[in-house]
């Protein structure tokens, strides 16, 4: 769900056995183009040092109360907008205490987020 849901929202439920683990970037274009903002991020997700999970990216609108496609969304010049990487995992990857660690790309640098 979004972080401040308006009357009328998207949400993603996943699929039975299933979560999601939710990445959110806040980004801000400091370039003097539009950028798409589904090229702003690319993600993995690597549980217990051995398994491995792709994602999609989507994007906050409305004041952070709804989502929408990245696909088809900009991000203006010096605007900051928040972008949502799910990944759709088993359920036990969140009751475990294995490793859960997401390495991504942004601008052309690779960093790598530890969730635990």
């Amino acid at each position: 769900m979004p972080p401040q849901p308006s009357n009328w929202y998207s949400h993603y439920e996943a699929d039975e056995g299933k979560v999601y683990v939710d990445f959110c970037v806040g980004y801000k274009n400091t370039s003097s183009k539009n950028v798409g903002a589904d090229d702003v991020i690319s993600a993995k997700l690597k549980y217990a040092d051995k398994y491995e999970y792709t994602g999609f990216s989507m994007i906050e609108k409305d004041s952070r109360g709804d989502f929408t496609y990245s696909n088809i969304t900009s991000i203006s010049p010096l605007n900051t907008e928040y972008v949502h990487y799910l990944f759709s995992v088993p359920e036990e990857v969140e009751s475990s205490s294995d490793t859960v660690v997401i390495i991504f790309r942004i601008d052309g640098n690779d960093y790598t987020y530890t969730v635990r």
